[in-house]
């Protein structure tokens, strides 16, 4: 698995292995903070103003969510602005706890701060060794409309007997 990959799955795709493993480009973090964290990585304003001031952008961090094409420019365009992070765990602490992790990890008053980071390291390196390539995109689901049928309970269990054939069947495949 790449790092943006393992870094979208452990920021917004959960915390067990599972298909698909694609992150959650609708989610929303820190919802208590007025800086919320926004799409599959978990973008932030300030992440977005340095990209901004990159590129002469207007972007907003809320424009991250449900964008996934504009969550990996900003993923992208961040390591063109800081380029002395160049191992996964720099970028992936980085991405974690600030650009300047370095020069207050493990110093006084941060224990937490550094404790924090490499337990964040520790679920992306279990990402990036998870042994199957990055699965398919699936499509977008669909609004409803006035024709949506009703959702019975009915039909919500059969669809989780469903997702679970396929679960097993994509472990099928991919244990082969």
């Amino acid at each position: 698995m790449k790092l943006i990959d393992a870094i979208a799955q452990t920021e917004s795709g959960g915390s067990t292995p599972h298909f698909p493993l694609v992150g959650d480009d609708n989610a929303i973090g820190d919802r208590t903070l007025v800086n919320k964290a926004y799409g599959c990585l978990q973008i932030r304003q300030g992440v977005v103003d340095q990209v901004n001031a990159k590129l002469g952008t207007t972007y907003k961090a809320q424009d991250c969510l449900g964008n996934r094409d504009l969550s990996v420019l900003i993923w992208n365009t961040y390591w063109t602005i800081f380029t002395k992070l160049v191992t996964d765990e720099d970028k992936a602490k980085a991405w974690n706890g600030g650009p300047g992790w370095k020069s207050i990890y493990n110093t006084s008053g941060y224990t937490t701060y550094s404790h924090n980071l490499d337990l964040y390291w520790a679920t992306v390196q279990k990402w990036l060794a998870y042994p199957y390539p990055t699965p398919p995109q699936l499509a977008p689901v669909p609004q409803p409309t006035a024709d949506t049928p009703e959702v019975t309970q009915e039909k919500i269990t059969l669809l989780q007997k469903l997702l679970g054939l396929y679960k097993q069947l994509l472990t099928l495949i991919t244990n082969k």
